[in-house]
């Protein structure tokens, strides 16, 4: 009853005041924010809040990503108070952020956003003000923040910028962009941020940026992923330009995340099989992709044989595929059971070689 009650009340008061205590000793203090953050419990928001407002900016950074986790009013609320009043310009970025993934930032806020004097948080605002608003004068803040931008003396905001202004539908920035992606000395982030942001954002008129990228086989193999990624996105038939990159590479570490991504399209059937026929060393791999659509006793055998290649690369495929089709198909995916069940007792009863696939599995 009320004895309970008070009982009850009076144990949280003793834990937050622990944690108060905890929080203001300097030795353990860090530690206990990070605990605290990895917890994603509602229970401790009001000490994030509390957090949000202290002297420590790296505490402040930490209470800001906990914030943005576990949404809400009174988070959100604290979010918007971060991107308008706090005094480090790194914190106000992540709120913003925060505010963007947890969709709790409106036209409003972002054009408000978009006038904060910090090139980072003025470019991440007037991309988004101009996804997110029709409104005229919405849309000539952005263009008219995005432009100055696209003149700074950083090239990765100069690079965000110029991607802005081409998603408005300014076409003379792609001759420029076209440049920095094709230059060898171009930074690797900024061609990778690029990408992302032509997969994130549905950029149509990014394709040849994308195009480009994923052809040219000096760039890093995670670069031309996304590269792949965003021709998957943008471009009308692509299929048959991510097949041709697969056939073109020497890389079985690009090859097999861009058949994962050409086997999602549609109509990719035919290019998949003609990799399942090839003498690749992954072409097991193919061969299951094409099994797994009607599951059966020749699924299984798929899942056997492509087991086989031994790959660390490959295994993580076929887990991934594993739980892709139990999420989608349920019992019908039980095809998978006896080949892993096999692949895992193939280490035993020396139980040290097994790998991170076999707990996988």
């Amino acid at each position: 009853g009320l004895t309970g009650q008070a009982h009850g009340a009076n144990e949280t008061k003793l834990a937050y005041d622990y944690l108060a205590k905890v929080l203001v000793d300097k030795k353990n203090s860090d530690m206990a924010v990070s605990s605290f953050h990895a917890a994603d419990d509602q229970e401790l928001l009001p000490v994030f809040v509390a957090l949000s407002k202290c002297g420590d900016k790296r505490k402040r950074l930490l209470a800001t990503t906990a914030l943005g986790q576990l949404g809400g009013e009174k988070a959100i609320a604290a979010l918007k108070r971060q991107l308008a009043e706090d005094s480090t310009m790194a914190v106000r970025a992540a709120a913003l952020v925060h505010l963007l993934n947890i969709k709790a930032a409106d036209a409003n806020v972002l054009a408000e956003a978009s006038m904060i004097k910090d090139e980072n948080i003025q470019c991440i605002a007037a991309r988004s003000l101009a996804n997110k608003s029709k409104d005229p004068k919405h849309l000539a803040l952005a263009k008219t923040t995005l432009t100055k931008l696209s003149a700074s003396s950083d090239s990765l905001t100069a690079a965000m910028a110029n991607m802005g202004l081409l998603a408005m539908g300014d076409a003379a920035r792609l001759p420029g962009l076209t440049k920095l992606v094709s230059d060898p000395s171009t930074e690797p982030t900024i061609v990778r941020l690029i990408m992302l942001q032509i997969t994130d954002e549905n950029i149509s008129a990014g394709q040849p940026l994308a195009c480009t990228v994923l052809s040219t086989p000096r760039y890093p193999v995670q670069t031309r992923i996304l590269a792949c990624r965003a021709v998957a996105t943008t471009v009308p038939n692509p299929v048959p330009v991510i097949f041709a990159a697969i056939r073109e590479s020497k890389s079985m570490i690009f090859r097999i995340p861009a058949m994962s991504i050409l086997a999602e399209k549609a109509g990719s059937e035919q290019y998949i099989a003609a990799i399942a026929k090839s003498s690749l060393q992954f072409a097991p791999l193919a061969g299951l992709e094409l099994a797994r659509i009607t599951p059966g006793p020749a699924s299984a055998a798929a899942v056997e044989k492509a087991l086989k290649i031994k790959q660390p690369i490959v295994t993580n495929y076929i887990m991934q595929l594993a739980k892709k089709d139990v999420d989608k198909l349920g019992p019908k995916a039980a095809f998978y059971v006896a080949p892993l069940l096999n692949y895992i007792a193939a280490v035993e009863p020396d139980t040290d070689t097994m790998a991170h696939e076999h707990l996988m599995a």
